[in-house]
């Protein structure tokens, strides 16, 4: 299982946080206004499944701002079967209309919010509906935080220490230009 709903003391879990921005560009309905809200889960699981509040004002262009927090394993990120899935409704009295998806495998997510150091991103997907990617872009950020793994045998980043290293160098440059002092460290 992707989620650690229980963490035992020989399992790793990482936080994977999520923030829903907004959508834009939405297929319209015909007959109505939009008002569109979104699902969050990893790989369909209904227990993690989250949903954005509805946006009634904004039409095919949503945002909603919306944050989760999720404890995923280590296997989450190691392979390509564990999946972010954003699904998007329309919201109607007659019954809500499917609007379309995007699917990310959280190891592709991992590797790159792991190239930027900060582990975090904010990313943009185009929205599908069945084999149509023409539905849309949905825009999120996220971050992952915790015990970080190396995926498909790659050596850790240089990350560690990486605020630090730009600490020294504002230091080494403040100092040069204030006091006119060159230090090495």
């Amino acid at each position: 299982m992707a989620c650690c709903s229980k963490p035992q003391a020989d399992m790793d879990c990482t936080e994977f946080k999520i923030n829903l921005i907004s959508a834009r560009n939405l297929k319209p309905g015909k007959f109505f206004s939009m008002q569109v809200y979104a699902t969050v889960s990893i790989s369909d699981d209904p227990s993690s499944k989250k949903q954005t509040p509805v946006d009634d004002q904004n039409g095919i262009n949503p945002a909603w701002n919306f944050t989760t927090v999720y404890a995923i394993d280590e296997t989450a990120v190691r392979h390509d079967c564990t999946a972010l899935i954003i699904k998007l409704y329309c919201q109607r009295w007659i019954g809500d209309r499917y609007i379309g998806e995007v699917h990310v495998s959280l190891k592709e997510l991992y590797k790159r919010a792991r190239k930027g150091c900060s582990f975090s991103n904010t990313v943009e997907y185009s929205v599908r509906k069945g084999s149509v990617f023409s539905m849309g872009k949905v825009r999120f950020s996220y971050g992952f935080r915790g015990t970080l793994v190396n995926v498909d045998g790659e050596k850790p980043s240089s990350c560690n220490g990486g605020f630090r290293d730009v600490a020294i160098v504002v230091l080494k440059v403040s100092l040069k230009f204030i006091f006119g002092i060159d230090i090495t460290i």
